[in-house]
C-alpha cells in the first residue's frame, strides 16, 4: 500500500514538473520571439496543471488523515497497556 502510494505520488510529481517545464519553455521561447509582446501578468497555468497539483494535494491530505488516525490508535492502545502494567 505504501509503495503504491509513493509510486502514484512520484508519477504525479514528475508529470507536474514536466508539464510546468514545458509550459515555461514555450512561454520563454514565445517571449524571445520578436513579434510577441506580452507581459508576465497575462501568464496563467492551464487546467491540466491545476488538476495535477490538486490531485497530488488531495492524495497527500488523505494520507495525512490515515497517519493521524493511526497515531491516535497507537496512543489509545499504548495508554491502555500502561494502565494494565500499573495495576499489576
Amino acid at each position: 500500500m505504501t509503495t503504491s502510494l509513493g509510486v502514484v505520488l512520484f508519477a504525479l510529481a514528475v508529470g507536474y514538473f514536466g508539464k510546468i517545464e514545458a509550459l515555461l519553455t514555450n512561454y520563454y521561447n514565445a517571449i524571445s520571439n520578436s513579434d510577441y509582446s506580452s507581459s508576465e501578468g497575462s501568464f496563467s497555468a492551464p487546467y491540466s496543471l491545476i488538476q495535477l497539483s490538486v490531485s497530488f494535494d488531495i492524495i497527500l491530505w488523505i494520507a495525512s488523515i490515515a497517519v493521524a488516525a493511526f497515531a491516535i490508535y497507537v496512543l489509545v492502545v499504548s495508554h491502555k497497556t500502561t494502565r494494565i502494567r500499573n495495576v499489576s
